[in-house]
């Protein structure tokens, strides 16, 4: 398994990139109040989420949501969050801690307390923001197939609240499937004669 994070940058939260309603479509927004502090997970397959997050904030990015990835393929773990509390000088303090965890329950990676987002809070605090972690994954060869889990654990320091999120792909053996749906071909061809 090849993981990379990349850190997004102060430049996002200076620049008051923070979308209303951003993914809404593809993932339902965790319940809870209006001012609540809030967060999820979008695993996408989409190469181009950069360029479909980096517009301006009335234009909702609409992002393709991954399941399953295949050998050599990448998907892209973008964490979302909303409500973070501000202290008297209007600025944010955002960390979390990640854990990717393979289908044989062996971990992955993990990294605890990773700046996921601070500085001064610009426009609306419930505009959904994009934490500065991005997880870039790509399966390689002797990696297991199965579901892998992703563990995401934001905490807001100034609103001091912590939200745990969760998500799960499946890396399948694209092998596999072609040698069962040959197989069905060839069942349902003896079947007819």
């Amino acid at each position: 398994m090849k993981t990379a994070i990349i850190f997004l940058g102060l430049v996002l939260f200076s620049l008051g990139l923070a979308k209303t309603g951003a993914g809404a479509e593809q993932q339902e927004e965790p319940g809870g109040s209006d001012r609540e502090f809030r967060g999820w997970l979008l695993i996408t397959s989409d190469r181009d989420w950069k360029e479909k997050w980096d517009t301006p904030s009335e234009v909702i990015p609409r992002f393709v949501e991954a399941k399953s990835v295949r050998l050599g393929e990448n998907i892209t773990i973008l964490t979302f969050y909303l409500n973070p509390g501000a202290d008297e000088d209007n600025h944010i303090s955002i960390t979390c801690d990640i854990k990717i965890i393979r289908p044989d329950e062996r971990i992955s990676y993990e990294q605890e307390e990773l700046l996921c987002g601070d500085g001064e809070i610009v426009g609306d605090p419930q505009n959904i923001r994009l934490a500065y972690v991005v997880i870039d994954f790509s399966a390689e060869l002797g990696d297991p197939y199965g579901i892998w889990t992703v563990e995401v654990l934001l905490r807001d320091h100034n609103g001091l609240a912590e939200v745990f999120l969760q998500d799960h792909f499946a890396l399948v053996d694209q092998s596999t499937l072609t040698h069962m749906r040959l197989n069905q071909v060839q069942l349902a061809d003896v079947h007819l004669k």
